[in-house]
């Protein structure tokens, strides 16, 4: 009788393992499931996050750039502007830049004018938070003035060494 107790405790034992194993494999297999999920809606929320930040930054560099453009706008339409340009593009007619060559910015007339037309734009610049304030020849390429006065001033953007430079592009 001994051995038909152990024999049934054995045949216990063992159905109670198989019922085990049959309810915790769902239960392991939901929660597997679940995790997977749960994964999932985490990727989706950091997406979404990611495109209005993104779409958020586009619309402050869109804004930035337009508010720029409107600076740019008020001082193009100054007479003083205008008046500026005309005599940097007499100069440049009357010999201070070749087509092919550079612009003459050390003659003594250059100079003088650049001390002439510089305080205004460079007020403009300042107030304005530009980097730097250019007048380009549009026929030759030459960088006739430059507020800061940088290697590029005098330069042809089209022949010279900053003819693949982010300025020539514009």
């Amino acid at each position: 009788m001994a051995k038909k107790i152990s024999f049934i405790k054995s045949i216990s034992a063992k159905l109670t393992l198989v019922m085990l194993m049959v309810a915790l494999i769902p239960i392991l297999i939901l929660i597997s499931l679940g995790i997977k999920n749960v994964r999932n809606v985490i990727e989706d929320n950091q997406f979404d996050h990611l495109q209005t930040i993104g779409t958020l930054k586009s619309n402050q560099i869109t804004t930035f750039l337009e508010r720029k453009f409107r600076d740019l706008g008020v001082l193009a339409k100054e007479k003083n502007t205008i008046e500026v340009f005309d005599k940097l593009k007499a100069f440049h007619d009357n010999g201070g830049g070749t087509s092919n060559g550079g612009f003459n910015v050390t003659s003594a007339e250059y100079n003088k004018l650049y001390d002439e037309i510089d305080p205004n734009l460079r007020n403009f610049m300042e107030s304005y938070n530009f980097a730097d304030l250019f007048f380009i020849c549009a026929s030759h390429g030459h960088v006739m003035y430059s507020a800061l006065k940088e290697n590029d001033l005098g330069t042809n953007l089209r022949t010279g060494e900053y003819n693949n430079s982010n300025l020539a592009k514009l």
